[in-house]
């Protein structure tokens, strides 16, 4: 019983330490999020190739995503 108690406040203190994290670096990452959303929604053609890239090089996602990451860490 005491087992469930302990790990039940370890995992409170890891979702508590994860709330400050995130509070640290700045936001939860909608800003990303709107990036990426930004990048296959609201270019006309090049977001239509995007897609299509996308479908078949799946790295493509990672590339945008990591391009919004630094985006917005540098912004």
């Amino acid at each position: 019983m005491n087992d469930n108690k302990n790990m039940s406040l370890s995992l409170v203190k890891d979702e508590l330490n994860i709330n400050e994290m995130v509070e640290i670096q700045g936001g939860s990452g909608q800003d990303v999020a709107n990036c990426i959303s930004d990048a296959y929604t609201n270019h006309g053609w090049i977001s239509v190739a995007l897609w299509v890239e996308s479908t078949f090089i799946q790295e493509t996602l990672v590339a945008v995503a990591a391009d919004c990451t630094v985006h917005d860490l540098c912004s």
